[in-house]
Parts: structure tokens; sequence; C-alpha cells
């Protein structure tokens, strides 16, 4: 790995962000430079926040949806900073992930504001220490994260090795294959009733639940091999008889603890891949993939998922307030439902989602009053608002007085 944490430090040093490597359970590898410069700032934050447990779990968090997501995630931890999350992975399974960050992609004055001042109440001496080191955390625009993300999995990509991954593919396909011959041959013998064992899937399914993910392996290789049996060269049966799996499967990873959001999600992408699959050999390493994955999401990720999408929801909305957007819109930004956003936002924040937008927007708006060159008529559609009588009367509302009173209690004498 020496070869690697090289690689690592210097896309630290060129991007001016920390990297570090987790290991599965967060438990800190290797560590650049540049992360130990801006650990004195995230200390001093922890000593506000008081979650260093929960910010251990959201890098592993982001670390399985960096993998559920083709390799690359940016998602926020419990203190409002910004990461990027790229698996490292080996014959088919993550061992391991790399984690460029901390960073804002907001400016340093709203960061404090919001983020600090807005949940806490803090000594005027505390929030000036809190400032100086905030400043230790470098600021980079949302593109250049973007972009800097990209470049972290073009990396850790080269590290895994295309022809590395492959080779494991196929190894691991072999190993498979050749266990549920195994049992495939102990059946042939058999006076067999052609009856499915249930009594196997149960055991699957508690094994799921539990986590056991060595045990269940060998029940699913059970499984399989009596679908093969039975069903012959008959791929869609085997496909139809999967898929069923996979349902249950899925149902006993949420039924074990794992987040219902994130499982169901993934479930809905191997939903659509399984009319790819045309052997049983694909078929067979594609459902042990699967059955890898949930297992491994047999953990509590509920806290960490709710602060990374409430923190992106609002950075969409503050992105695109100036238009019509809905709930729906945002919802679909996060990969959400509506209804369970609604719910989380109000949850999280203590404000219903159109209440929030229509502070923020009002926030902006008054800033736009304050600069005397900007026409008062010209406000409501800078701020998202169609109807420039619904603008004034939510603005009323919300201050107390008019925009156009607003305006004159700010002109400079």
């Amino acid at each position: 790995m020496e070869t690697a944490y090289k690689i690592f430090d210097n896309f630290s040093t060129l991007c001016g962000v920390g990297v570090i490597v987790i290991d599965k359970n967060g438990q800190i590898l290797y560590a650049s430079e540049e992360y130990k410069r801006h650990i004195e700032a995230e200390n001093a934050l922890e000593k506000v926040f008081c979650n260093a447990d929960q910010c251990q779990v959201s890098m592993v968090y982001g670390s399985y949806q960096a993998q559920r997501f083709g390799g690359r995630y940016i998602f926020f931890c419990p203190k409002g900073l910004i990461h990027c999350a790229s698996p490292l992975v080996k014959n088919g399974e993550m061992y391991a992930s790399v984690i460029a960050g901390p960073l804002l992609m907001t400016d340093y004055e709203e960061y404090l504001e919001v983020d600090v001042k807005g949940k806490f109440s803090l000594s005027p001496e505390i929030l000036q220490e809190l400032g100086e080191k905030i400043r230790l955390i470098p600021f980079i625009s949302p593109e250049r994260v973007q972009a800097m993300s990209e470049q972290l999995f073009v990396n850790v990509s080269y590290i895994c090795g295309e022809t590395q991954k492959a080779l494991g593919y196929e190894q691991e396909q072999k190993r498979l294959q050749a266990a549920i011959s195994e049992y495939i041959i102990k059946m042939k013998p058999a006076s067999d009733s052609g009856w499915y064992p249930l009594s196997t899937e149960d055991q699957l399914l508690q094994s799921m639940s539990s986590g056991d993910k060595f045990a269940a392996k060998g029940l699913l290789n059970e499984l399989l091999s009596h679908i093969f049996f039975h069903a012959g060269s008959d791929m869609e049966t085997i496909r139809s008889r999967v898929l069923e799996l996979t349902v249950l499967l899925s149902r006993a990873a949420v039924k074990g603890g794992a987040d219902a959001e994130m499982i169901f999600g993934l479930n809905y992408t191997y939903l659509h891949e399984i009319e790819s699959l045309k052997s049983v050999e694909e078929v067979t390493f594609w459902l042990h993939d699967i059955l890898n994955k949930f297992t491994e999401f047999v953990f509590n990720f509920n806290d960490v998922k709710h602060v990374d999408v409430i923190h992106k929801a609002i950075s969409y909305m503050k992105s695109n307030y100036m238009r019509k957007i809905t709930l729906e819109e945002v919802a679909n930004s996060v990969y959400l439902s509506p209804s369970y956003l609604s719910t989380v936002f109000k949850n999280e924040t203590g404000s219903a989602f159109n209440s929030y937008l229509n502070k923020l927007r009002i926030e902006e708006s008054k800033k736009l009053l304050r600069n005397q060159r900007i026409p008062l008529s010209d406000i409501s559609n800078m701020v998202g608002y169609e109807d420039q009588s619904y603008f004034t009367r939510v603005f009323k509302k919300m201050t107390g007085i008019s925009p156009g009173k607003y305006r004159q209690s700010h002109e400079r004498l």
C-alpha cells in the first residue's frame, strides 16, 4: 500500500485537502500531512458538536454510498463539513475506502452563522476561536469539489486495477460455481421430491437478519444449486426464482436493521440488472454480490444519512431558490421520495419544506433590497416569486414590514 499512500499524498497536496484511508469499520489506516494540518479545526468543532462516533459512522456510510453510486460519492458529516469518498475494491468487495476532506463549499461566515451559531448557544470568545479554526478548513467551489471527486475515483481505480478486478471476478466465479456444483452432485443420486427447501430459505433469511455473512453464503449456495438443478438451462425460470430471492434478501436486511431507503434503492438497481444476466455463472456471482452488500448494510445509518440528506437538500435549495422549485424536485436530487424527505426535513430542521424555502428566499431578498440600484419590482423574480404581491405578503408576514419599508429603513443617509 506504500505506492497507494504516495498517490493519495500527491492528490492531497495537489488539491489542498486532507485524505484518509479507512477500513470497513471507519478506523483510519492512513492520513495525509494535509489532513493532519486540518485536524486542529476538526477537534475544535468536535468539542461543540460532541459527535465523534457519528462522524466515524458517516465515513462508513459515505463509503458504502460511493460503492452504490459507481465509485464516487460526496457527502456531509454531522458537523456539516463535506467529504468525497471512493471505495477500494478487491475481488468484487470493498475492503477499505479513501476519504478526501473536510472542506467547505459555503463561505466561513455562513457556516459559522448557520451550522454553528444557529444550533448552539456559544460565548463570543468560543465563537471567535472557532472562527479562526474554521479558516484552516479549505473552501472549494462546488464545481471543483465535483472535479476533485472524479479525480479521486480515477486514482482509486488505478490503484485497484481493472486487470486485477477482472481476474478477481473470474476467480470468484469459478470458486462459487465449484461450490454449487458440489451441492448439485450430492442432490442427483438422491430421490429428490422437487419441493423447494423452504427451511433452507428460512435459515438464509435468519442469517441475513443477523448479519452472519459466512453462514448466509453457504445457505445461498444450497438454494442456488436447487434452483439450477431443477431449472436446467431455462434462464427465464432461473431469473424468476433469483428475483424472488433478491426481494427476500432485501427484506431480511431491513429486518436486521439495515437502512431501508439504501437497501430498497440498491434493490431497484439490481432488479433492472437481472435481465442482462445470460448464464448460470453470471447469476451466481451477481446474487452473491447482492448478499455481500446487504449483509454489510445491517448497520444503522439513519442518523448520519439524515444529516447528509438535509445538508444536500438545503444546498440544492440555496443553488436554485431563484426559480420555481418543488419538494419533488429536491427529493429527486437526494434520491428520496417526496413524502420521506418532507418528514425527515421537518424532524431535522423544525420547519416544513415550504416554510424553510420561503425563509431562505426572504433572507436573500433582504440582501438585494439593501442594494439601492436594483429596482424593487425585479426583486421578487430574482428570489423565485413569480407574483410580486405574493412576495410582498410573505415578506411582511415574516419581517413585519413591507419590502419597500425595509429598503427605506436601510437607505444610506
